[in-house]
């Protein structure tokens, strides 16, 4: 071999070393998500939790370890195609450390489409009623990122919790992002029933069992003049002297009050719900708040009700459709009557064309309940400011119609449907007769 083709062989073996030394980083269009993070301003790591956090306070979201597990690179397992949207996030679980029940936990995930495609985001579907986020794009463009705030409702919760939030996409090899939120909660104080008016004297350690852990919930009642009592011990477990005042009423006119008082200072209170009737056929609600000295819980809330069930219930008696909320697309409506009168249900009805409504087969264990389901559009889909109406039709001769409204917010007064848009009904679709 001469000498010119040993410098040859010897040149491409360099070239071929320096090409397998250059980072995979560098590849021409390979933007990760933490490069959206530096340019939002979003942080990808976190802070160590501190050694000591003060009494009476709980590391915060700032202060709080959050590892993450983070799911493989969606670059790498798609090396070989070119096609399609596909995803990839800065993180799929985020740890909060510690957390006080009752509170709200927030936290923005970054998801990024590497795809040369349009990422579509179908659905929004949440683990529980206690997870939201806030309303997303619906399309994420190729090389293009969006972020994604998930919140977790604390309330009523103590010790581990682990929630999660799931994107249904048109990802063609990982169509589901599922996105985890995971912690621990902790309760400032111990709440307890140690009164009840419906129970003999008020109850004893026997009776009370049931009721001691539904606090300011009265449950259900075929009557709307009895008149409602409880009274809650609330113990102090935070660890430093809790002092409580109790805030106002929510809504003011609730059917519903309060007042409370101190039995061992800064350890432990008595809380007495008063419930007026009469109480209206249906869910009656309200909310007691007490403001604590704690500085990461500077107040917790209670709430109370009571459902007096009539000859017919309808569950729920209204569709919410918040377009601040995660969009659960199937809906379900139960009609069921207590056996004295029975009916049957001929005609199903929606306003909106575009709603999927069917009732489904009955179920013969149960020969006074009828079930339909409802699917909304789509995830974006939001009811007009006058609402949208679901309508059975039936062969009772007090309650002819059930009508179950579609609403946004149902603390905002529905808008007076416009004579542009009259009411129209499509008929949904009914199970064959047997």
């Amino acid at each position: 071999m001469t000498m010119r083709s040993i410098a040859g062989c010897l040149l491409v073996l360099v070239v071929l070393l320096g090409a397998c030394d250059k980072p995979a980083d560098s590849a021409p269009g390979n933007v990760s998500v933490k490069e959206i993070a530096a340019t939002s301003g979003a942080n990808p790591t976190n802070s160590p939790v501190q050694s000591n956090p003060p009494a009476g306070e709980l590391p915060t979201q700032a202060n709080s370890a959050a590892p993450s597990t983070t799911q493989p690179n969606p670059n790498l397992r798609r090396a070989e195609t070119l096609k399609g949207a596909w995803w990839e996030l800065d993180e799929n679980a985020y740890d909060f450390g510690l957390a006080w029940s009752g509170q709200l936990r927030s936290h923005t995930f970054l998801l990024k489409n590497n795809g040369p495609e349009p990422l579509e985001i179908y659905e929004m579907k949440p683990s529980c009623y206690c997870v939201t986020t806030e309303r997303l794009a619906a399309r994420v463009l190729p090389n293009r990122g969006t972020s994604v705030r998930f919140h977790v409702n604390l309330a009523n919760r103590v010790g581990p919790f682990l929630e999660s939030m799931t994107l249904v996409t048109n990802d063609p090899q990982q169509p589901y992002i599922v996105m985890e939120m995971r912690g621990e909660v902790r309760m400032p104080a111990v709440q307890e029933v140690i009164y009840d008016s419906s129970l003999p004297s008020g109850g004893d350690a026997t009776t009370l069992g049931p009721v001691r852990g539904m606090l300011g919930q009265f449950g259900r009642m075929k009557r709307g003049d009895v008149p409602l009592k409880r009274i809650l011990r609330i113990r102090n477990t935070s660890g430093s002297p809790l002092h409580l005042s109790l805030l106002p009423m929510f809504p003011e006119n609730a059917r519903f009050s309060a007042s409370l008082k101190t039995t061992v200072d800064g350890e432990e209170y008595e809380l007495t719900i008063d419930g007026r009737p009469p109480f209206a056929e249906g869910r009656t609600e309200a909310m007691i708040s007490l403001q604590t000295n704690l500085r990461d819980f500077e107040r917790f809330s209670i709430p109370v009700s009571v459902e007096v069930v009539g000859r017919i219930e309808v569950r729920p008696i209204q569709i919410v459709v918040n377009p601040n909320r995660a969009s659960v697309l199937e809906r379900r409506v139960t009609i069921r009557h207590d056996g004295s009168h029975p009916f049957e249900i001929t005609g199903l009805y929606a306003s909106e064309a575009n709603l999927d409504l069917r009732m489904l087969a009955r179920d013969p264990a149960k020969p006074n309940e009828w079930r339909a389901v409802l699917r909304l559009p789509g995830p974006q889909w939001i009811p007009p400011p006058w609402g949208e109406i679901i309508r059975f039709e039936t062969t009772d001769a007090e309650r002819p119609v059930i009508d179950v409204p579609i609403i946004v917010d149902r603390d905002v007064p529905l808008a007076p449907r416009p004579a542009s848009a009259p009411l129209a009904w499509q008929p949904g679709m009914m199970p064959p007769t047997p």
